[in-house]
């Protein structure tokens, strides 16, 4: 992952690196990132950043103008914008724009933008199923263990298994991408949720096998588990807007 941060005021660039080094520190995340001044080295093609962190205000040539150069260009990097100003904010949005924070930056408000494009980004990341199949982990609905491996159950009714995996490590990988670990045994992710109760989570329209007809799914929290559950639950409906 690589995150991008142009200001033309050094101050600011200053600010911001050290939130996001901040937040890839705390949160064990891997990624580039590099600064610039200029705006124009945000035009230059290819733009290889997954998340771009844009300053409105910019001379001659501003924010929302780079994000409309690369709104036509077509697919483009997350943008977070940093503004001075908050009244710019309605003629900034995009499809790719995913926030806003006001200067001086506060960690949490970038955070939790940082949060919502780690998860955009790892959802739609595509990768290779030991059988040699490809997948991205945004289609898949929930893991379970079987026997000392881990079976993938994707939206489409299909079953992948995915390799020898300890319930208790994967979780740990995958709780910052937006799943939640329910049991010994069951991984979800928050994504395909469409109910959660105090002692289940109700998953819609979900097929029983491959080509098989959607029907609902419930699966049970463990006891132990139903209080950490709902807070991790909460906290990524925060962080994606989605509500419970």
């Amino acid at each position: 992952m690589k995150i991008i941060i142009c200001d033309d005021q050094i101050s600011d660039i200053q600010e911001l690196k050290k939130l996001c080094e901040r937040y890839l520190r705390e949160n064990d995340i891997e990624a580039e990132l590099e600064t610039t001044t200029h705006p124009q080295d945000v035009l230059a093609e290819p733009l290889d950043a997954d998340i771009l962190i844009l300053d409105i205000e910019m001379g001659a040539i501003n924010g929302i103008d780079i994000k409309n150069q690369l709104a036509r260009r077509g697919a483009g990097p997350l943008i977070i914008f940093a503004t001075s100003h908050m009244d710019n904010v309605l003629r900034a949005f995009n499809v790719n724009v995913i926030g806003f924070v006001s200067k001086p930056p506060q960690y949490d408000d970038l955070a939790g933008f940082l949060d919502t494009g780690v998860n955009l980004i790892f959802a739609n990341k595509s990768f290779t199923y030991p059988d040699g199949s490809s997948g991205c982990l945004d289609e898949i609905v929930w893991i379970e263990a079987d026997t000392g491996y881990a079976d993938a159950h994707l939206r489409d009714g299909r079953v992948k298994n995915i390799g020898k995996q300890k319930v208790g490590a994967l979780a740990a990988k995958l709780e910052p991408l937006g799943f939640i670990c329910i049991s010994r045994g069951q991984i979800v992710n928050c994504k395909h949720i469409s109910s959660f109760y105090d002692d289940r989570i109700l998953l819609k329209n979900v097929p029983e096998k491959s080509g098989g007809k959607p029907s609902d799914k419930v699966l049970l929290i463990s006891r132990r588990r139903r209080k950490e559950c709902l807070e991790k639950y909460t906290a990524y409906c925060m962080r994606t807007q989605k509500y419970i």
